[in-house]
């Protein structure tokens, strides 16, 4: 894998994400009512929906940072940014989805005969699949997702950036110093 296949690869898990982050909220505005147990969805989807832009916003940066004559360090600083609204965007959905959470809204929601939660709580699902791959697999090289992604981007970041440095070596045992007889004249 190449170092830009990496950031697009890593853009299209992104995407890819902001759709199933779209579906949470199709959801959120198609309920029938809004009660109160809703607001942390609401406002959580709100923060999810920015931070997601952010990333892909930060990793087309990061793209065009590697274009031509390639500005590594400036695309670690954009790859660095993404993969902090990443994992604001985990940490929130890992609330959103936490048990109690979710249950309360669903028991709510069906005791006026509703499915609208339960919906709402598989949208979210997607979303953590997308984050963290469709699949739970056993092995690192089966992940698949945004954070598969962002893995191989640093990793071809670090590589690039490791074999493109230049190293000296300085072999010298002696030196001698030679200073002209006009600076040192009146030294004693």
């Amino acid at each position: 894998m190449t170092l830009g296949s990496a950031f697009v690869e890593l853009h299209g898990a992104l995407e890819e994400l902001a759709r199933a982050v779209r579906q949470v909220r199709v959801h959120i505005d198609d309920a029938p009512r809004q009660p109160a147990l809703a607001d942390p969805f609401t406002y959580g989807a709100d923060d999810i929906e920015g931070w997601v832009a952010e990333a892909i916003a930060a990793a087309d940066e990061a793209v065009e940072r590697i274009a031509g004559a390639p500005e590594l360090d400036q695309a670690r600083i954009a790859l660095a940014t993404a993969h902090e609204r990443v994992l604001l965007t985990a940490n929130r959905l890992g609330r959103l989805l936490a048990y109690e959470q979710v249950e309360e809204l669903v028991r709510f929601d069906e005791e006026r005969g509703g499915r609208w939660a339960r919906g709402l709580g598989e949208a979210l699902e997607r979303c953590r699949e997308q984050l963290d791959g469709a699949q739970r697999s056993p092995s690192p090289e089966q992940l698949d997702g945004v954070q598969r992604a962002l893995l191989d981007c640093w990793q071809e970041l670090a590589e690039r950036a490791t074999t493109a440095s230049v190293s000296v070596r300085a072999t010298n045992i002696g030196q001698q110093v030679s200073v002209p007889s006009e600076v040192t004249e009146g030294i004693t």
